[in-house]
């Protein structure tokens, strides 16, 4: 009956490989899952980086994207929509300021 000795400590060395094994990879999964879904969140601040960035330098006039000339530009029609509500008169706010009323 030696032998049982020697299959019960194999199995048992066996067992505890797979388990400390199936420890790690749930980690592993666990992280890969974590960054992935960090990644995604970094892509959509990017993107809305990108868009107030591009709208910044379009109210500042220093655009340097040509604009296409059938009008179906998305960045026009972002913009069209975006400040659609403003009042169409008061394109220079300051042309009446007096410098008397200071």
């Amino acid at each position: 009956f030696y032998f049982l000795g020697a299959f019960y400590f194999l199995s048992f060395i066996i067992l505890v490989f797979i388990a400390l094994l199936s420890i790690f990879l749930t980690i592993l999964n666990d992280s890969f899952a974590h960054v992935k879904r960090e990644l995604a969140a970094t892509q959509q601040r990017n993107d809305m980086m990108d868009f107030m960035w591009s709208a910044f330098r379009k109210v500042a006039g220093v655009n340097n994207k040509k604009v296409n000339e059938d009008g179906d530009d998305k960045m026009k029609h972002d913009m069209t929509t975006l400040f659609g509500s403003i009042d169409k008169n008061n394109d220079a706010p300051l042309a009446k300021f007096d410098g008397d009323d200071l």
